[in-house]
């Protein structure tokens, strides 16, 4: 049975871009004609051409959500990254709902929540630590955090995984008055000289509408430590989620891009700008999603001292890491 349902919108204030992990590549699956850059469906054209440059026509082009993948361009760059067929599909939907949920369940509860943070410190640590026994990859350093909506029960002779959020159900996307561009993305370092450019098929302009369900809670019998989880997924405590996240992720964006200087100050003052005059309003909250959102956009809000050492940690393993980049789309 279905407790609550509801409709979410999304509509991009920039582009956004969610990859569908797949890399395009130059003479192979696009090609510059006339002015334009054509992507093709090799397996539209390849029964009905001599050779292999006779594919690239407009005829032949590939559409994502009944748009042809044709745009306006003076030079081919080498590769492009593919847009998800969904443009945003429900499971990243559902998975920055999960993430704001998280953000304000250890937010709210910090000093409950002790034990937890003391494992996402030791998994910080074991991280630099070439004399560790925990063999810890950096993505599963927030699994302690994540495990606040999920736990074990005890089923028949067995054990399975209970998931709170599994009562959320969110269907895929109708699209409407979509736009579609060819975007390069310039990747800046707040602080350093790093920079880099990538490209990508980003969706500019129109409107994704969600159906979103929770299911009923059945009967806890035995279980009657899951009612409080399954408490915080309701419609009205997911708004509430989604508007204190985006609280967080618009300050811990400002914050970065305020410590730049020189150079990378005059590149950033558009978006510093652009940060500025964004701001939650009644029922619509500005979030960022997709591959270029950045460290903060993906994770929850935690005490300050393991956020400086998560810092301090993901800098030593990684050269250019989400939290020290900004990624800039050209766009009008």
């Amino acid at each position: 049975m279905i407790d609550e349902t509801f409709k979410v919108k999304l509509e991009p204030i920039t582009p956004t871009f969610v990859w569908s992990g797949e890399i395009l590549v130059h003479k192979a699956d696009y090609e510059l004609i006339d002015g334009k850059l054509v992507i093709v469906d090799m397996n539209k054209a390849i029964l009905k051409v001599g050779k292999l440059q006779d594919a690239f026509r407009e005829e032949f082009a590939r559409e994502v959500q009944g748009i042809k993948l044709v745009f306006p361009s003076a030079t081919a760059p080498r590769e492009v990254m593919m847009i998800n067929q969904y443009l945003v599909p429900a499971s990243s939907l559902k998975g920055l709902i999960r993430t704001a949920i998280l953000n304000n369940l250890s937010k709210a509860k910090q000093k409950v929540y002790k034990e937890v943070y003391n494992k996402v410190r030791s998994n910080l640590n074991a991280l630099i630590d070439p004399n560790s026994k925990f063999k810890t990859r950096p993505k599963d350093v927030g699994k302690p955090v994540e495990g606040l909506l999920k736990v074990k029960v005890p089923f028949g002779r067995g054990i399975f995984v209970y998931d709170a959020m599994s009562r959320l159900l969110i269907g895929e996307p109708k699209a409407k008055d979509v736009t579609l561009s060819l975007s390069k993305i310039k990747i800046v370092e707040t602080v350093g000289n790093f920079r880099a450019e990538a490209y990508a098929i980003t969706f500019d302009k129109g409107e994704l509408e969600y159906e979103a369900k929770i299911v009923k809670p059945q009967n806890y019998g035995v279980h009657e430590n899951l009612r409080n989880m399954d408490a915080v997924i309701t419609k009205d405590a997911i708004i509430e989620s989604l508007k204190e996240f985006s609280f967080l992720v618009l300050d811990k964006e400002k914050q970065r891009v305020k410590i730049a200087k020189g150079e990378t100050e005059g590149l950033l003052k558009d978006y510093k700008q652009f940060l500025n005059s964004l701001k939650p309003e009644s029922d619509c909250f500005p979030l960022k999603m997709g591959m270029f959102t950045g460290h903060h956009a993906k994770t929850v809000n935690v005490p300050s001292d393991i956020e400086q050492l998560r810092k301090e940690v993901l800098s030593k393993v990684y050269r250019n890491w989400d939290s020290s980049t900004v990624k800039l789309v050209e766009w009008n």
